[in-house]
């Protein structure tokens, strides 16, 4: 089951280790949890895809495009079934 607070947590990993992880994984999508990086690969599929594959529960980890700040989006999927047609900031 999705937890908020365990999201969080991974978010919250990947941006105080931001400055850490830009030298070796600048421009690929890494996946986290809330105390380690899982990896890094070229697209956010094949970082979700290979995160499950791991063993990971969606929801309990973060995928993330690793990039300074001030080039970053930010998108946040809380589930594997997104419906955009009902999609609200």
């Amino acid at each position: 089951m999705y937890d908020k607070a365990k999201f969080k947590a991974c978010v919250d990993w990947f941006k105080t280790n931001r400055d850490a992880l830009l030298p070796e994984h600048y421009g690929k999508y890494v996946a986290c949890t809330a105390d380690k990086l899982i990896g890094a690969w070229s697209s956010m599929s094949l970082a979700v895809a290979n995160a499950v594959d791991m063993g990971y529960r969606p929801g309990l980890f973060a995928v993330h495009k690793c990039v300074p700040v001030n080039e970053e989006e930010t998108l946040y999927f809380h589930t594997p079934r997104v419906d955009f047609t009902r999609f609200a900031l």
